[in-house]
């Protein structure tokens, strides 16, 4: 478990996650849960580190954000060679956080990730959304919590349409999560 990353550090945690994934073989599952901010810009969704001592270069055309493309994630998670990997992104979706530049590219900001073979990537939002908190905390996560326990599910995305509806309801319909996948 880890928290407020800087990117460098959440890069080389995922790099350091591939490798223990690859050290345990092709029967091998892992699970990444994300919370923090993220946002959609142009085709890509990116993760933002906890702002600490951040280095790199900016994102394009962002006024200096700096971001994790959510694509290299996956990619990188994919290249492990595990069976599965489920990447669990709670964060916004939406181009706001760049401001009055974000509204430029409102439109096509936020499509969404073409998913890398084994790798399923569930986000708490939809594209374009917020992800907000109930009182509780995040309503994605508490819906995961609940559902990610049952015993006997066949599918993944069973599990996920669980979840999606749950945050839909507890959200009143302001949050709906939606995943790729090709596991």
């Amino acid at each position: 478990l880890k928290s407020d990353l800087a990117l460098t550090e959440t890069q080389h945690e995922v790099t350091k996650f591939k490798e223990a994934l690859r050290a345990r073989g092709a029967k091998a599952t892992g699970v990444v849960y994300f919370s923090g901010h993220s946002f959609g810009f142009q085709t890509e969704n990116y993760l933002v580190g906890s702002g600490r001592e951040e280095r790199g270069s900016p994102i394009p055309g962002t006024l200096g954000i700096q971001g994790i493309e959510i694509g290299t994630v996956d990619r990188e998670l994919a290249d492990s060679g595990a069976a599965a990997v489920i990447l669990f992104v709670d964060g916004c979706r939406n181009p706001n956080m760049l401001g009055a530049l974000g509204k430029v590219f409102a439109e096509g900001a936020v499509r969404g990730l073409s998913s890398s073979s084994r790798v399923l990537v569930a986000f708490s939002v939809q594209p374009g959304g917020f992800a907000k908190d109930g009182p509780d905390g995040s309503y994605f996560a508490e819906a995961l919590a609940q559902e990610i326990r049952k015993p006997n599910r066949r599918y993944l995305q069973q599990m996920m349409k669980a979840v999606s509806d749950r945050v839909l309801e507890a959200s009143k319909g302001k949050m709906r999560p939606s995943y790729v996948a090709n596991v």
